[in-house]
């Protein structure tokens, strides 16, 4: 059973509440207008108006929309999602780069233990 349509909006736009200033505060940083902003972003200017005003919440991907189109960095997009009430995006792990580095500390590990091996007496029996 879904609650009334005024009571998700209520508790939509509570859990959005630093939303719409940080969103302002970064376009203003980026020096775009609301109708350059919209444009880069793909989405309508008077939508961008209402959120901006915090009239309207943004589902996740308006919110990622705005970050690419503003060149937010990995901290800054986070900080938005946060605060549209997302979980920021995590960049990919480099699994190579761990590969490589545990790679490298297997190979120490076996040249430690043939040394180790090579200085006993092995003729002892």
């Amino acid at each position: 059973m879904s609650r009334p349509r005024h009571m998700r909006t209520e508790r939509a736009a509570e859990a959005h509440a630093g939303f719409h200033d940080l969103l302002r505060s970064y376009r203003l940083r980026a020096g775009l207008s609301q109708v350059r902003l919209a444009k880069l972003a793909g989405i309508d200017r008077s939508f961008l108006n209402r959120l901006e005003s915090g009239d309207r919440c943004p589902s996740r991907i308006v919110v990622l929309r705005l970050a690419r189109a503003l060149g937010l960095d990995e901290r800054d997009r986070a900080a938005l999602l946060f605060a549209a009430g997302y979980a920021p995006v995590r960049a990919p792990l480099d699994r190579q780069a761990e590969l490589r580095s545990l790679a490298e500390e297997l190979q120490r590990l076996v040249m430690t233990i043939l040394v180790y091996l090579d200085g006993i007496d092995h003729d002892e029996s």
